[in-house]
């Protein structure tokens, strides 16, 4: 024996909507099978055509409901409630809690609840974790923000050991430069000391000629004997003694006699002495 339910509906789209569901029956001499067939759905288009798709029995339950938009608590409790069963409100306490469950899907609400609470947990790590990070960030950009100032005064001080070299290399040059006329001027007052030396040396020679030459003087009875002699002898001073005075400077003519006026109105004294004496000479010749 073959049978057939029906139900007609429209879908959460307004679609309309045909599901057959096939049962079968097979009755033998001491027992009855009972079977169920392959369900149908049946979709109505808007221009009229038809399609057919073909379900398990299983698969035909989970997709009625959401053909429809409820669930499935909804149409056993509410909507395809039997009559023997309508009395369920009624029911003792934890059968109750158990269908309004169902009917509420309060066990997805607390499994999602759940998921929640687990992903807030979650979350509250992560933002332990990013908190403890971020005080590191915030240590490091101070850090750096020091290192940066650093960085910046340690610039300034290169700028200026910098300028402070340059003003070195300039004073340098300035010092070679004077180094330079000094040596310059060390070599001439050396050349002018040995000029110097030289003047001294011969000038103590004529001293010396002249001691022996006012000793001669001094003695008349050798001047009448040897007047050629002298003349030509304080002739030869003179004329050296002379050519120092006009080649040499007079402290190099002079170097041992100082700044006393007395010594130096001697010296020319017998200088003047000396030419004249040469002078009388050249004319007892003459």
């Amino acid at each position: 024996m073959k049978a057939q339910l029906k139900l007609r509906f429209k879908n959460y789209g307004g679609q309309r909507m045909v599901v057959v569901r096939s049962m079968q029956l097979t009755q033998k001499k001491t027992t009855a099978t009972f079977k169920q067939l392959d369900g149908v759905i049946r979709a109505t288009k808007p221009d009229g055509s038809k399609t057919s798709y073909t379900h398990k029995c299983g698969e035909l339950d989970k997709t009625v409901p959401i053909m429809i938009g409820v669930s499935r608590a909804v149409l056993e409790s509410v909507i395809f409630c039997h009559q023997e069963d309508s009395s369920w409100p009624l029911q003792e306490g934890a059968v109750l809690k158990k269908r309004f469950d169902d009917i509420f899907d309060s066990a997805r609400y607390t499994k999602a609840l759940d998921v929640l609470n687990k992903q807030k947990k979650g979350l509250a790590s992560k933002a332990k974790d990013i908190s403890g990070d971020l005080k590191g960030l915030h240590a490091d950009k101070v850090a750096a923000q020091d290192h940066l100032k650093r960085k910046a005064s340690a610039e300034k001080a290169i700028e200026s050991a910098d300028a402070a070299i340059k003003a070195s290399d300039d004073k340098q040059a300035a010092l070679r430069d004077e180094k330079s006329r000094i040596n310059d001027k060390l070599r001439k007052l050396q050349q002018q000391e040995q000029g110097l030396q030289e003047c001294r040396a011969e000038v103590d020679g004529l001293e010396r000629s002249l001691k022996y030459l006012e000793e001669r003087l001094a003695d008349s009875a050798l001047m009448d004997e040897d007047d050629d002699v002298l003349a030509a002898t304080a002739s030869s001073c003179v004329e050296n003694y002379s050519r120092l005075a006009i080649s040499a400077p007079r402290p190099c003519f002079r170097p041992k006699l100082g700044h006393d006026p007395r010594e130096i109105h001697a010296t020319e004294w017998s200088e003047q002495n000396l030419s004249q004496t040469a002078r009388d000479h050249e004319l007892k010749g003459a």
